[in-house]
């Protein structure tokens, strides 16, 4: 997670479902449509979902999708 209020911060993958990512981190409030990623072997980050906003003492925090989430609005990611 890439926080606008919390920075950057790792956390455990914890499960994962159709259209949701759950992980553990401590983002707060504000943090919400952050970007999601993995950092992969090679040590590059993959972005994989939106952060939610879902955080809380006894909540794991949720992102959803990025994929998805981009074929509903009709969008796409173009770089370079």
């Amino acid at each position: 997670l890439d926080g606008s209020r919390s920075g950057v911060m790792c956390g455990p993958l914890v499960r994962t479902d159709w259209d949701t990512i759950k992980f553990g981190t401590n983002a707060i409030g504000g943090d919400s449509g952050s970007p999601v990623f993995l950092v992969g072997a090679d040590n590059r980050a993959v972005l994989i979902g939106i952060f939610k906003g879902e955080h809380g003492a006894t909540a794991l925090d949720a992102a959803t999708y990025l994929q998805p989430a981009l074929d509903r609005l009709g969008v796409e990611i173009v770089t370079g």
